[in-house]
């Protein structure tokens, strides 16, 4: 496996130490393993049409590795299939510039800008959802609806626009209205929590009238008055005279037919032939432009294609510089932060930097600022860690120990991180996770007090197995 090196940003192969910095980086893959476990947990989620939880692997998929070029991408696609494609833009904006050679994501980017309009239809249905938001918090519901349905018109998978659909329904008691948006956003996320409350809220409300409701009945046939009686009207015999009227019918329908045959059906075969000749001439005259409007259209192409190999060029260097301005003012961010004694946020900022993007002064200025601030970041996160484990909340527990890892990982700190994690996974009844844990600090972690603990719990808990 190749793996990133946190340290000095270069890519390297599957060892302990890395090859450009000397730094250990043997943790390092086993989070990389761990963000490859949630991408795959996230594929199946998505396979599945559990689109919100695959969306969340998927963030912590690229949380323990910003280098996951796959997750962003899928990630993408999930936000595109339920409308936010603001945040799809953006995901596949990010992998292109952390992997020119990527081509899913400039892909996937082309084809959006081949409809701009489209594009702006997207953004108009954002602008009009934040709307029909603020008019529901006036409690304006009936203008809200009016937004969110014009919103749903541009951009029919924009789930949360259907969601807030919904919502204002059943403020104004018309499930009936509620019911098809709340299915259309479980068909394309079956566990969406949003629809599946306001899906609850019907069925309860359903049972509820079910139980006290009335039943009215049709009325029979036997109830209605058919006791009137009809009078036949009276039959007038005309005799003969209707026979003569017929004759002189029919012989002035064929003195009409014979005048049609002799004059009318000539001039009408004639104007016919006019029409087929002036058509004719028409269609020629049409191919004769449109033979001259391909070939201008070819001369376009070929302006257009040298114009855009020149814009391609200048996009990638706008990127380039638009990615250095980024890295330099997330490392003036990181110093605000570092000043204001925010050592968390300041490392995390620290470890999303990509140092090729900084000159060489800017690289050791970053370097100095991970000395100073990554220590007393997981100094911070044990603390909190170690409180959140007394307080039984075990999987925030584990967040901020596996932080720790990241951020000191050859320090006493980092094994009572491991030691803490190997607990964890005891109170879950995950033995071998624990022991794996545990070894690691015996191997690794010689010289701290962990140590003589964890090989305690290694000992215990293979002779409960066994």
């Amino acid at each position: 496996m190749q793996v990133r090196c946190p340290y000095c940003n270069h890519l390297v192969s599957s060892v302990a130490v890395c090859e450009t910095c000397g730094e250990n980086i043997r943790w390092v893959e086993k989070v990389y393993e761990k963000s490859d476990a949630y991408y795959r947990q996230a594929y199946n989620y998505a396979k599945g049409r559990y689109l919100s939880d695959a969306i969340t692997c998927l963030e912590k998929a690229i949380y323990f590795n910003k280098y996951h070029i796959q997750a962003k991408n899928l990630l993408g696609l999930i936000y595109l299939e339920t409308g936010q494609v603001a945040m799809a833009l953006k995901l596949w904006i990010l992998s292109d510039a952390l992997d020119k050679e990527d081509q899913e994501a400039v892909y996937y980017m082309n084809k959006l800008q081949e409809n701009p309009r489209q594009l702006e239809a997207y953004k108009d249905s954002l602008t009009l959802y934040n709307r029909a938001l603020h008019y529901l918090q006036k409690k304006n519901d009936d203008i809200a609806v009016i937004r969110l349905k014009k919103a749903i018109y541009l951009n029919p998978n924009f789930l949360e626009a259907r969601n807030l659909l919904a919502l204002c329904y059943l403020l104004q008691k018309q499930d009936h209205k509620a019911l098809p948006q709340v299915q259309y956003v479980l068909k394309k996320d079956k566990n969406n929590m949003k629809a599946l409350e306001y899906l609850r809220m019907l069925e309860s409300k359903n049972m509820k009238q079910e139980e006290s409701g009335k039943t009215i009945s049709a009325p029979h046939i036997n109830d209605l008055d058919i006791s009137t009686d009809i009078q036949p009207q009276k039959v007038i015999n005309r005799g003969s005279l209707f026979t003569h009227y017929i004759l002189y019918f029919v012989f002035g329908a064929v003195c009409m037919l014979g005048i049609g045959v002799g004059l009318i059906v000539p001039s009408q075969t004639a104007a016919l032939e006019k029409k087929v000749y002036d058509i004719t001439a028409e269609n020629a005259s049409l191919k004769v432009e449109f033979d001259t409007f391909i070939d201008n259209a070819k001369i376009k192409e070929i302006t257009l294609e040298g114009n855009n190999e020149k814009l391609l060029a200048e996009n990638i260097a706008l990127k380039q510089e638009h990615n250095g301005l980024m890295q330099i003012n997330r490392l003036g961010q990181a110093e605000q932060l570092k000043e204001a004694s925010k050592w968390v946020e300041a490392a995390e900022i620290l470890n999303n930097i990509s140092l090729p993007d900084l000159s060489s002064e800017q690289q050791k200025v970053c370097e100095e600022l991970k000395k100073s601030v990554y220590p007393k970041a997981g100094d911070e996160l044990f603390s909190l860690g170690t409180k959140m484990l007394k307080e039984e909340k075990l999987i925030e527990a584990m967040l901020q120990f596996e932080k720790v890892l990241i951020f000191v990982p050859d320090t006493k700190t980092a094994a009572g991180a491991l030691y803490n994690m190997g607990q964890i996974e005891e109170k879950n009844n995950n033995i071998h996770k624990a022991v794996q844990f545990y070894n690691v600090v015996v191997e690794e972690y010689t010289d701290t007090s962990y140590y003589k603990k964890a090989k305690e719990r290694v000992t215990k808990l293979a002779s409960v197995n066994e």
